[in-house]
């Protein structure tokens, strides 16, 4: 017998305990950080603002996976999405803001169409224990032809 072959079958089940833990990716890890979506505060009316909502997020430790849908409630196309993720040490609005993300989205969206958005973050507070919240805001970069200037405190 050559034991330095491998046979398929023993690697089946490595493989279905793989495909397990892929498939669990959904649900946080014992000891991971239950986040919790937060609605912003009521601020200023923002023409560039578009209507964000969080479908699906987790957390195994190290990132934060984000699954949204930004929706354009205008008349007018919109191109291009910025997107800003506050994460807060609580789950309210007004909590201590821990970290700030920014990303800049080469997309479309027709007059009352939505987009589908997938983002990883990768952050220190993904693995700490107790609920905590966030706020995730999207802005138009140009709708109708107009070009919106970012917004406040935008970096990339």
């Amino acid at each position: 017998m050559n034991h330095r072959c491998l046979r398929p079958t023993a690697l089946l089940p490595a493989t279905l305990a793989l495909a397990m833990l892929c498939l669990a990716g959904g649900r946080p890890f014992p000891g991971g950080r239950r986040f919790v979506a937060v609605t912003p505060a009521a601020g200023e009316p923002d023409a560039a603002r578009l209507s964000v909502v969080a479908t699906d997020h987790s957390s195994d430790g190290r990132r934060l996976a984000l699954r949204v849908v930004v929706r354009n409630d205008s008349d007018e196309p919109v191109r291009g999405v910025r997107l800003v993720l506050r994460l807060l040490a609580a789950p309210h609005a007004h909590a201590r803001e821990l970290d700030r993300f920014y990303r800049s989205m080469d997309i479309g969206i027709a007059p009352g169409a939505r987009a589908m958005v997938r983002w990883d973050v990768y952050t220190v507070y993904a693995g700490e224990v107790g609920p905590t919240g966030f706020v995730l805001q999207a802005y138009a970069v140009e709708r109708g032809g107009v070009t919106f200037p970012p917004p406040p405190g935008w970096r990339e």
